[in-house]
């Protein structure tokens, strides 16, 4: 009887890992087997990061920039009030 539960469970953890690892990702239209993907899986997070990172930065030049050209301006309307 035992033997008997264990061939349906281990048919069952067969079927559950073909699914998640095969079905699942063709149907989300990703490759196969991605749970031997970790290392890859980790790097394009890092890669992500570093890319958000990296548009940040690009931010806030412009920004620096922006509040550069303002304080200029407002600097030049002083002085010719002034004049």
């Amino acid at each position: 009887m035992f033997l008997r539960y264990a061939e349906y469970f281990l048919l069952a953890l067969i079927f559950v890992v073909f699914a998640t690892q095969v079905f699942v990702p063709m149907w989300q239209g990703t490759k196969t087997w991605p749970i031997f993907r970790s290392r890859q899986r980790k790097l394009e997070a890092e890669l992500t990061q570093t890319r958000e990172e990296a548009h940040e930065a690009k931010l806030e030049h412009t920004l620096e920039e922006e509040r550069d050209r303002v304080t200029k301006l407002r600097d030049k309307d002083r002085r010719e009030t002034d004049t």
